[in-house]
């Protein structure tokens, strides 16, 4: 990968198939991590040539604008009532539903969908 003789995507396909992610398991569906400088894509100008990738020492929660910062600080430091432990992002990116969300539009998510959410289509 790093001598260009396979692509980022077969990279991360890699990566997802010894992570043992699959297809076939919704709740561990692969995932490609966001690997672009959020801000370039805030801007109102965007060349896509001239894109850094993110920072990676730190998590998605940290990057972007300080308002953005400040409200995951804000978030970890409050805690909540239900859990002891703090946490800066609050829902998982690779969960049942969050996946049929984004591929509604495929057969047969559609359907898995409609199951998921007790049979109705909101």
């Amino acid at each position: 990968w790093k001598n260009g003789k396979i692509s980022n995507f077969v990279y991360m396909m890699m990566l997802n198939y010894y992570g043992s992610r699959s297809y076939n398991d919704l709740s561990q569906y692969p995932v490609i991590p966001w690997f672009l400088d959020y801000n370039a894509f805030i801007s109102s100008e965007l060349n896509i040539n001239e894109v850094e990738p993110r920072d990676f020492s730190k998590n998605l929660a940290m990057l972007g604008s300080e308002k953005r910062l400040e409200h995951f600080i804000m978030r970890y430091e409050e805690g909540n009532d239900f859990e002891t432990d703090r946490y800066f992002i609050g829902s998982h990116y690779s969960n049942p539903g969050i996946i049929l969300q984004y591929l509604v539009r495929l057969p047969p998510f559609l359907d898995g969908l409609i199951k998921f959410q007790s049979g109705k289509l909101d």
